[in-house]
């Protein structure tokens, strides 16, 4: 008879705690949906919730000034677009000071306020225009010398300009790689821009010559 007691004690706790147990997961169920009953299908629950987080590591693109637009836009317009190569006005930056230029990151930084270079966007190319503004301040013959000595006419891949040109206006220090008659063209575009009694004298050297594909073949 104590036995029978037993058993039916136990098994009266036993239905007690697995009642318990499913009043404890309605608990957490209706907690978990309270608010919802309202929403739509497919609608956001996070709807008007501004969920967006800022990239502290994004840095703001590089772009060309105004001032560095017009003047490029006035030398080629004088140029005229068929004695010119098809370009893309870009910023320079210090990490493409030497390629761009032959100038040193640390020479960019200290000595150029502002820059922009007009290459075409396609490569193999062997054209390039970069103009530069140095601070005010700063020697404007020595960043000409020193662009003149190392810019490199063959940045490019598998291509190599035919004729470095270096001149320079005011604060302006322009660089023209290309052909010999795109040199001349700019130099005197620029002359025409600023008065030639105020551009300095054009150093020149030569590049490499255009490949005669007619040997080739």
């Amino acid at each position: 008879m104590k036995k029978l007691l037993m058993i039916l004690a136990v098994l009266v706790l036993s239905f007690t705690l697995v009642a318990c147990g499913n009043n404890t997961d309605n608990d957490v169920n209706n907690d978990v949906n309270q608010g919802e009953e309202n929403v739509l299908p497919g609608e956001d629950v996070n709807q008007g919730e501004d969920v967006s987080v800022e990239d502290p590591g994004l840095e703001e693109m590089p772009v060309v000034s105004a001032e560095m637009e017009s003047l490029v836009n006035d030398l080629v317009a004088t140029v005229g677009e068929e004695n010119m190569f098809m370009g893309m006005m870009m910023p320079i930056v210090k990490e493409g000071a030497v390629s761009d230029l032959g100038l040193t990151e640390e020479e960019f930084e200290t000595k150029v306020v502002d820059s922009v270079k007009f290459d075409p966007p396609m490569i193999p190319a062997n054209h390039s225009l970069c103009i530069v503004k140095v601070k005010e301040g700063e020697d404007v013959a020595a960043v000409k010398q020193a662009i003149f000595d190392n810019a490199d006419y063959r940045k490019w891949i598998c291509a190599a300009a035919e004729k470095v040109l270096v001149a320079d206006s005011g604060n302006y220090v322009m660089l023209v790689m290309s052909t010999p008659e795109v040199c001349s063209n700019l130099y005197s575009a620029l002359q025409t821009k600023f008065g030639a009694e105020n551009v300095g004298a054009a150093l020149e050297r030569d590049g490499e010559p255009a490949p005669n594909f007619e040997e080739v073949m």
